[in-house]
């Protein structure tokens, strides 16, 4: 049952004596993304009308497909518990989906669906990284990395790009960033927010570097269904070198609402780098 405080703040403080909260809270800052998105909706409830450039959706609905299926689950009985990483047979069409489009060899059992790309992505830092680690992140950034990083205990840093590199992650100034405390790189390509696109052999380059110090490298590929020319999908010719691996699936590229989060990580993680 959830505890509802009382809106006496002198009620409120003696409700909360004694009470402390975890301290990695202390390094955490409030999303800015949220903060904005917010206020637009104070706005907009407000009747004021607001052009929004704070979220990352689409400004147009699912196809009629997407909403007839969904309808049709919910219709038919899809409403309970599934499994936690994902039905079956989802699962499945996720792997089969990697094998098609990419390449990519991947069991079911290593195909975990989530709800969206904060919870993979803080999960896999989570799983690796803690006090005194350091994480890689090229920028700009999407906000949340750096708090994601703050809540493990680890160290973001960041590693500056340059508009007239066109916002790419240069393989030769990565190494230098790179020490005996980093464990892991968040790498978005193309990134969220130039929307830089990485090419094939730019990504070989970093996984290179990647290769001969860092362990772990997690991949968003958010973006990677909104092109519909154009590679950049994080990719791997060594096929023994695979890492923990996150992308967003929209339905058409459509909407938010049928929006899912997929992860992939192989089961052997002594070396890792871009799949």
């Amino acid at each position: 049952m959830a505890t509802k405080l009382h809106t006496n703040t002198k009620l409120n403080a003696e409700l909360t004596r004694g009470i402390t909260v975890n301290p990695l809270l202390a390094n955490v800052k409030l999303s800015k993304t949220i903060e904005v998105f917010a206020t637009v909706k104070e706005m907009e409830a407000a009747g004021i009308n607001v052009t929004s450039l704070c979220v990352g959706e689409p400004d147009f609905p699912p196809p009629r497909a997407v909403l007839d299926a969904t309808i049709a689950a919910v219709e038919g009985g899809e409403t309970r518990y599934t499994a936690v990483t994902g039905t079956a047979g989802l699962r499945s069409a996720i792997a089969s989906d990697l094998k098609k489009r990419k390449g990519l060899e991947y069991a079911d059992n290593e195909i975990l669906v989530s709800n969206g790309a904060k919870q993979s992505v803080y999960q896999g830092i989570l799983a690796f990284c803690g006090p005194g680690d350091e994480v890689l992140i090229p920028a700009p950034f999407w906000p949340s990395y750096p708090e994601m990083v703050a809540l493990t205990g680890a160290k973001p840093v960041i590693v500056p790009t340059t508009i007239e590199d066109g916002f790419l992650v240069d393989p030769v100034k990565l190494e230098g960033y790179i020490n005996e405390n980093t464990k892991l790189m968040i790498f978005c390509n193309p990134s969220n927010p130039t929307g830089a696109v990485h090419s094939g052999a730019l990504q070989e380059e970093i996984a290179l570097v990647m290769k001969k110090v860092i362990l772990i490298l997690v991949a968003n590929s958010c973006r990677q269904f909104v092109s519909l020319t154009r590679r950049f999908a994080p990719r791997a010719s060594d096929s023994t070198v695979r890492s923990p691996s996150c992308q967003t699936k929209f339905t058409s590229a459509s909407s938010t609402t049928t929006k899912i989060r997929t992860s992939r990580s192989p089961q052997s993680t002594a070396c890792l780098t871009v799949p």
